[in-house]
């Protein structure tokens, strides 16, 4: 008579054997790769934060016109202030939420020959202001780049890019038309920015680099951040009312020879935020190990 273990030899009982043996495999398959994410883990800042704060700069802002490209164009220079919020997943990536007033605007200065079916008018100066105070959302997703090469807590560099929207709140376009013969002021308006004249609603992309810093003052930890970006808009900010020609655009739309085209808003922001850290400690799960 055999006995188990002769059993065993002889293969019987191989087959039990099985179930163990895979058992054992898949754990030390686990242990490997628990171990490499606990080696992972630990280059990680432990703490999921939430950062909230202020962010104030200056917005250089021009609207780009399709149909008018002999004009000279100086842009609107324009105050932006606002909150921020951001979420840091883990210490390479953060996701945020910005809300700030700035004003889109522009100043247009061209000159235009005036034919009337009864006179010959000349050659006239026309200045065009546009200035639209809106609010700004943008949803930025930033890439701290510089923790490719160095652990620093306190300074990093990164890329930001956003979806980028501006609300129109109110404005104003401003429109004169001066004689050059003898710089008569012909005609001047003035108009109310609506939703007859401007889109409400228009949007783009957004994309810059910046600075991060964190220091402590008393027992809070503080981040600052130094930021310039580039605001490409998208849509065509004139009005429906205007590009089906129910109503006139003013400056040139009611020339005969001038076509209405599309409205972009480009624009360049530097601003400088600051927002108080938030943390939420997380246990580390490799301790046991």
């Amino acid at each position: 008579m055999k006995t188990d273990w002769q059993n065993t030899l002889t293969g019987k009982n191989i087959k039990s054997c099985r179930l163990p043996i895979r058992t054992l495999i898949c754990a030390i398959l686990s242990a490997i790769s628990l171990s490499a994410a606990c080696q992972g883990y630990r280059y990680q800042d432990k703490a999921l934060k939430f950062n909230i704060g202020i962010k104030c700069g200056a917005l250089y802002s021009d609207m780009l016109y399709s149909a008018l490209t002999t004009a000279t164009s100086i842009g609107n220079i324009a105050p932006a202030v606002g909150a921020t919020t951001e979420l840091h997943i883990y210490d390479i990536v953060s996701i945020g939420i910005d809300a700030l007033y700035t004003q889109l605007g522009t100043n247009k200065h061209f000159y235009v020959d005036y034919l009337t079916s009864y006179s010959n008018i000349g050659t006239s100066h026309i200045e065009y202001h546009l200035k639209s105070n809106a609010i700004n959302f943008r949803i930025p997703v930033s890439f701290y780049f510089s923790d490719l090469y160095s652990h620093s807590t306190w300074l990093k560099t990164y890329l930001t890019a956003a979806p980028d929207f501006f609300y129109t709140l109110n404005g104003n376009i401003d429109w004169k038309w001066t004689h050059l013969d003898d710089n008569s002021v012909v005609d001047k308006k003035s108009l109310k920015l609506s939703s007859a004249n401007m889109r409400p609603l228009n949007y783009g992309i957004m994309g810059g680099i910046g600075v991060w810093a964190r220091y402590e003052i008393g027992t809070s930890n503080v981040i600052s951040k130094l930021e310039a970006v580039y605001h490409y808009g998208l849509n065509n900010t004139f009005s429906d009312a205007e590009i089906n020609k129910d109503v006139k655009t003013l400056g040139w739309g009611d020339l005969e020879h001038e076509e209405l085209g599309s409205r972009t808003y480009r624009g360049i922001e530097v601003t400088l935020t600051v927002m108080f850290e938030r943390r939420k400690q997380f246990r580390d799960p490799c301790n046991s190990w």
